[in-house]
């Protein structure tokens, strides 16, 4: 019951915050100019970028390590994932807004630049790691408080801004980095770390051999991390560069709509990481694989509708949400129907391989991920815009999915465990 009772958790969750992504985005291509709305959407895939490394880094880490370390020192665990963090953070900051400065010259402008991207990349990070620790001490509830925080409060600075007229980049980033503290503040007092952090129970953690896992760790999460958001996000600025402004604003308006099904990908993968490594801990990797499959199969199913749905609905469901033009968009829509099947395929079968900490083969897929990004991207990108960068995802993520696959399937029947 407490299982399933995750899953409903989870399901809210992803409602709030992955729907809430995609309507923003939604929102906003009408309320802002096409141009900045493209720019934004560049913008923001090097603030995923920055998360999605960071996660990658220290919270796969944490949920692969916890069961040894033991659950019942999670808050500690936790603020010592956090310290690492914030460590690199200031020194990557440091050096990101000094190399900034010096091309574009220390105006106060571009002081107030680095500011506001520091601030928005650090504290948006640190929501979605705080989402990760619940789902992996099974606080999923908790989770869901965080996003309702996170959405009511950008929400709030959105509407504020409407009314003054006051919608520009910078405030939004700005928004969002300040719900994301708001969102990331609320998990950790309800999960009471805001307390550890003050009052340090006496329950000690063998920070050596911590430091030992996690470098490895880290190290390895960020070659993954980097290389996996090339075919995810990279595909934003390479279409703005291969192609056109324009093409970037078609190509996110079409994503917008399939972004709540990848986010639900991703929050499964957030609650069933820590269950797969408590089960290659014990010595029962195999019964995570049967589990897996039978996700793929649904989203499959899931893609097969989707794809029905956009063919004979897809230009009136473009015309009711945009007041843009529809054609560029329903062709790269068509093509990315696929997506949710491709995707959970892939990061499933990934989530399976760093539960029996086989990081090197997760390095490989997103190595391979990233050359199909860029080899035929170009090729495709140049010639059909849009619709090329869509089918350059489908190429990419598809090539992932078989080689994890496959070396998943190969290692279940070896039953690893630790």
């Amino acid at each position: 019951m407490k299982l399933k009772l995750s899953y409903v958790w989870a399901l809210a969750d992803q409602v709030v915050y992955g729907l809430s992504a995609s309507l923003n985005f939604i929102v906003l291509e009408s309320l802002m100019p096409r141009k900045e709305y493209a720019l934004l959407a560049v913008i923001y895939t090097f603030v995923v970028l920055y998360q999605m490394v960071s996660n990658a880094m220290f919270m796969d880490a944490f949920a692969v390590n916890l069961p040894e370390t033991g659950r019942e020192h999670f808050r500690r665990y936790f603020l010592y994932v956090v310290s690492l963090f914030l460590r690199l953070s200031v020194i990557l900051g440091a050096v990101g807004s000094l190399g900034y400065l010096i091309i574009c010259s220390a105006s106060a402008q571009n002081i107030e630049i680095c500011l506001i991207l520091i601030f928005v990349f650090v504290s948006f990070a640190m929501l979605m790691m705080a989402k990760r620790l619940c789902y992996s001490i099974d606080r999923v509830s908790i989770a869901l408080v965080g996003s309702v925080v996170y959405v009511v409060s950008y929400a709030a600075a959105v509407v504020a801004a409407y009314f003054s007229d006051a919608i520009t980049i910078d405030f939004i980033l700005t928004s969002l980095g300040a719900a994301s503290l708001a969102g990331s503040l609320a998990i950790l007092f309800f999960l009471k770390v805001l307390h550890e952090a003050l009052r340090p129970t006496t329950a000690a953690l063998d920070r050596q051999e911590l430091w030992v896992f996690h470098r490895t760790f880290a190290t390895q999460g960020l070659v993954a991390g980097s290389l996996k958001w090339v075919p995810d996000n990279a595909l934003y600025s390479l279409l703005g560069v291969w192609g056109t402004l324009d093409q970037v604003a078609s190509y996110r308006m079409a994503s917008n709509l399939l972004m709540p099904f990848r986010y639900l990908i991703v929050t499964l993968v957030n609650l069933l990481l820590p269950k797969f490594a408590v089960s290659s801990y014990r010595g029962e990797a195999h019964e995570s694989w049967k589990f897996i499959w039978l996700l793929i199969l649904a989203f499959t199913g899931l893609s097969i509708g989707l794809f029905g749905s956009f063919w004979f609905f897809g230009q009136e469901i473009i015309g009711f949400l945009y007041s843009s033009d529809p054609e560029p968009v329903f062709y790269s829509l068509l093509v990315l129907s696929i997506i949710p099947a491709l995707s959970a395929a892939q990061a499933l079968t990934v989530a399976f391989l760093k539960a029996i900490k086989r990081m090197n083969d997760v390095i490989v897929q997103s190595l391979i991920g990233a050359v199909m990004t860029i080899y035929p991207g170009y090729f495709l990108m140049s010639a059909y815009g849009a619709t090329g960068a869509a089918i350059t995802l489908v190429l990419s993520i598809s090539s992932m999915a078989i080689y994890s696959a496959l070396k998943a399937s190969r290692l279940k029947s070896l039953d690893i465990s630790h």
